[in-house]
This record gives structure tokens, C-alpha cells and sequence, in this order.
């Protein structure tokens, strides 16, 4: 296998001249035996045969015995022959191929220097003729397929980068976060295609595709150099991005309105802030101890850039939905498929007499509040649906006499 990958220049000038040191033996000894008979000196001729080389590293090759009537040497002519047609046929163009692939890649490489932008769209190709390469029928893991897989994980986060330029302009908060992910996920295939090059046996990758080295990266030095400097390139982006990871990751968990910050996140609270509902970048309702006094329940729709726009705040009874009464306490959310209304359920589970308090705000996405007001049903609301033809709310509630549903007007009104 080495000989076929090592098929250089210089080696298919050797087979060659292997080929015509052994037509000039056979010519010399054929001259011998004419000589021989002509001088009517016989008794050391012998017939010459020659005998294949099935493998090369197995067939004992050794010298001739030149006193037995069949004298054999082993055919090179065959095997030269054979070995040059491999590689002129198949080896090399594979290797020119690959060659090609680096070469297209470069210009990739420069345009994404050059003009900052993506060129995701075009890797599929290259990674095709990469991927499909003849060389896998000589060699199951060419050592030129790795370094352009290498490559193309650096095209890749490079366009990464050209798309994170244009994102970053934008105030969507989790759209920074999918696009730091997207860069880091890039930096990890970098980094790791780096240490599988770094395990190889490279004085003998050297050795076996010099051909390819001498026509990409021009000698192993300079391919080392080009090794060292990726793998601390990836090293250091994957910190600066999982320390950006990390502020961008306490900024989402918090939504700023004015001087407060309402927490966004499952399991976060504030001494002010203390939320009941949390639908992951949708929306959030919850309690607003403005003092020991004074209570509000609030809505929030949340927005990518965490700054409050859609919110509403409404009373509520400090007797009945008290901080410390937060674990008793439940929230629901509905409204219209648009988003244009939203009607907003805090509840308390105590069933005091028979019934359930229970406050309904209404609120509009163009105008905010509509209106809030308690109610008290005779049991703990554990679904809302808001009905579109009519405008009014139905809550399902969990009562011991089984689930009952319950209609409120669009304007706040209990319907019997």
C-alpha cells in the first residue's frame, strides 16, 4: 500500500528504471547463451524463468541459484509495470483531485477574508469530493482527506462568524445564543479534527502522500505550524465564546423594565418580583410586592431583547395573594391566536368556605390593561380558553363536586 500512496516522481522514475535493468539482464544473459552455444560451452547454461510477485513484503525475494537447471528470478518487469499503472491511473489523479478541493478551498477561505461572507452553500460540494475519493480503496483513512476535513471545519466556522456579524445586530437576545452555540459546535469539530491529525504517524503520512504535502502546505514544517496555530486558535475562540455564552445567559434570564429587573426563567426571584408562570420566551405572570402593604399581579410578554414592551400590572388582595402564600398560589394564560388579547388567571388553591379566590385581567396588546377584577368560584381554575367568536373567557375549574366551567363576559362580567 505504501509504494501505491508513495507514487511520487521520483519513485515512478525508479519502477522505470527497474523495467530496463531487467530487459537489459534478459537481453545480456539471451546474448550469454548464444555465446555460450557458439562456442560449443553448454555446460552452464540453464533456462531462465521468471516468477511473479504476488506481494512484495511476502515473497522472500532473494538472490537466484544460478547452478540449478531452472534458473527463476523474480519478474520486476511485471510488477513495476503493474505498480506504475496503479498509480498513473488511479493514485495520483486522486491525489490531483484532492489537490483541486484545497486549492478551491483557498479561494473560499480568501472571499471569506476578503468580503465576510458565508459560504455554507458551497462546502456540501467540496465535502462530496472529499468524502468520495478513490483513495479509500488504497488507504480507509487518507491522510489528505483529514486535513481537508480540518479545512473545511474552518470554512465553516469562519461563515459561521460572517452570519454572527449580521445577527448581532439584531436585539434578539436567544438569537445570539443559538449563534454563539452554532460558532462553538464549528470550534469543536476544529479543534477535533486537529487532534486526530496530531495522533497520526506524520513522518510516515509524510512519506506515503509527500506528493500532496509538497503541492498544499509545501513541507511538514509548515504543515505543523499550521497545525499548532488552529489548535490554539480553537482553544482561545471557545473561551471568548463560552464567556460570552455565559453573560449572554444572565442576561436572558431577566427582563428589564425601567429600573426593575423581572425575572424570565424557571427558578429565579427577586424580593420584589416573585413569578407564577413562565412560558419560556412567550410570556410571564406572577406577583409585584410593591411593599408589606401594597400587592400587584403582573404580565409580561417577553421579548428577545429583554426589554419590557407588552405588560400589564393590576391589584390584588395582599389578605389573599400574599408573598408568603406563593406555593398556594397558581396562574393561567390565554388569549388570541394573534396575540392581540390575553386574559391573565392568578388563583388561590385555598378553598375558604367553599370557594376559591380567583383574579381575571384582561389586557390588550395595543392598549395594555382592560380591566382586572376577583371573583370567587367554588373550586381552583386548572383551564382557560378564550373563545374567539364571542370574546369571552371559559374557565375550567376542580371542585369537589367534580369540573365545572365557568364564562366571564368580555367585559368582566360572571355569566350565570
Amino acid at each position: 500500500r505504501s509504494l501505491h500512496l508513495r507514487g511520487g516522481t521520483d519513485l515512478i522514475l525508479e519502477l522505470q528504471n527497474l523495467i530496463l535493468i531487467q530487459d537489459s539482464l534478459i537481453n545480456l544473459y539471451e546474448t550469454f547463451k548464444l555465446t555460450s552455444e557458439y562456442a560449443g560451452n553448454n555446460r552452464y547454461l540453464r533456462e531462465l524463468n521468471l516468477s511473479p510477485i504476488i506481494d512484495f513484503k511476502s515473497s522472500n525475494i532473494s538472490c537466484p541459484e544460478y547452478f540449478k537447471a531452472d534458473l527463476r528470478i523474480f519478474d520486476f518487469k511485471s510488477w513495476a509495470l503493474q505498480l506504475v499503472e496503479i498509480i498513473e491511473r488511479n493514485i495520483r489523479p486522486a491525489i490531483d483531485q484532492l489537490i483541486a478541493v484545497d486549492a478551491e478551498i483557498n479561494k473560499l477561505h480568501q472571499r471569506i477574508q476578503k468580503d465576510s461572507v458565508s459560504v455554507l452553500s458551497e462546502l456540501s460540494i467540496l465535502e462530496n469530493k472529499v468524502n468520495k475519493t478513490p483513495l479509500v480503496k488504497f488507504d480507509p483513512e487518507p491522510f489528505p482527506v483529514l486535513l481537508l476535513k480540518l479545512k473545511l471545519s474552518e470554512l465553516a466556522h469562519g461563515s459561521m462568524q460572517s452570519l454572527g456579524r449580521e445577527i448581532r445586530t439584531s436585539e434578539n437576545l436567544p438569537d445570539h445564543a443559538n449563534q454563539f452555540q452554532s460558532e462553538l459546535r464549528s470550534l469543536f469539530r476544529m479543534d477535533s479534527l486537529c487532534e486526530s491529525v496530531k495522533k497520526r504517524d506524520l513522518e510516515k503520512d509524510e512519506l506515503d502522500y509527500r506528493y500532496f504535502i509538497e503541492n498544499t502546505f509545501g513541507t511538514l514544517s509548515v504543515l505543523n505550524t499550521y497545525l499548532s496555530s488552529t489548535t490554539d486558535y480553537a482553544l482561545q475562540q471557545t473561551q471568548i465564546i463560552n464567556n460570552n455564552i455565559q453573560q449572554l445567559n444572565e442576561r436572558l434570564k431577566w427582563m428589564i423594565n425601567g429600573l426593575d429587573s423581572i425575572p424570565v426563567k424557571s427558578g429565579l426571584s427577586s424580593a420584589k418580583w416573585i413569578p407564577l408562570l413562565i412560558q419560556d420566551e412567550n410570556l410571564t405572570v406572577g406577583l409585584n410586592q410593591i411593599n408589606e402593604q401594597m400587592l400587584q399581579g403582573y404580565f409580561f410578554r417577553i421579548t428577545g431583547s429583554r426589554v419590557a414592551s407588552l405588560h400589564a400590572e393590576f391589584p390584588l388582595d395582599p389578605m389573599v395573594f400574599a408573598k408568603h402564600k406563593a406555593l398556594l398560589l397558581s396562574a393561567l394564560v390565554t388569549g388570541s391566536k394573534d396575540g392581540s388579547v390575553y386574559f391573565s388567571i392568578i388563583s388561590s388553591k385555598e378553598n375558604l368556605q367553599g370557594k376559591n379566590n380567583v383574579n381575571v385581567a384582561k389586557i390588550y396588546a395595543a392598549d395594555g390593561l382592560s380591566w382586572s377584577k376577583a371573583f370567587n368560584l367554588p373550586g381552583n381554575p386548572i383551564q382557560a380558553d378564550y373563545l374567539q367568536d364571542s370574546g369571552e373567557l371559559s374557565v375550567t375549574i376542580e371542585s369537589p363536586a367534580g369540573q365545572q366551567i365557568f364564562l366571564i363576559s368580555k367585559d368582566g362580567t360572571l355569566k350565570p
